[in-house]
This record gives C-alpha cells, structure tokens and sequence, in this order.
C-alpha cells in the first residue's frame, strides 16, 4: 500500500489498458465484435494477472481487482476516443475518400 502513490505502480494498468486497445479494436474491427464488451472481458482477464498476490486479504483483492478492470477499462476507452477524434481530423482534412475507405470499419471506432 505504500506504493500506491508512486509513478510505478500506473504503468502496469497504463500498458494493460495500451494491450486492451489493441486487442479489442482488432477483434472488433476484423471480426465485427462488439467493441464495448470485448474490451470489458479483456480487461477483467488482465486485472486478473495483475491483482495475483497471496500477502493480502480476500477483501483488498477485490477491491484491488475491481479499481484495476476499472482502470484498464477506461484506460483503452480514452485511447480509443483520442484515436478516433485524430482520425477524424485527419479524414476532415482529405477531400477524396476512396470507396474502400467508406466501406471498411476503422480501426478506432466508436464501441457503444
């Protein structure tokens, strides 16, 4: 607990979050899975990994878990929104859309 307010223990959500992005918008995008849900999933397998530790109690696991999922969670969510909102620039910015361009789905796109 004393090493909670330090600038290590962000990282690991910070690139489990970077992990769950990725993972997600690909299986979204390729398969059509529902970004939102796939995202939710990912992230709770990777709490898991995260919150294994046997020297605290069941309780602080939970709650450990549960801040973790959340984090990783919203972590991809808000990555996700800042590639979608420079996409978008970037496709405002182009005059010409090919018509393959319009009828694939974008890698960062909107999961709700």
């Amino acid at each position: 607990m004393d090493d909670f307010f330090t600038s290590e223990p962000a990282f690991t959500p910070l690139m489990a979050g970077t992990f769950t992005l990725t993972a997600a918008a690909t299986l979204a995008t390729t398969f059509g899975w529902p970004g939102s849900l796939t995202a939710v999933i990912i992230s709770m397998l990777l709490a898991v990994a995260i919150s294994i530790n046997k020297k605290i109690s069941i309780i602080k696991k939970v709650v450990f878990y549960l801040i973790n999922a959340m984090t990783i969670f919203i972590v991809a969510m808000g990555l996700n929104s800042a590639g979608m909102s420079l996409t978008q620039e970037q496709k405002n910015n182009t005059v010409e859309r090919s018509v393959e361009d319009t009828a694939q789905k974008p890698f960062f796109h909107s999961w709700f």
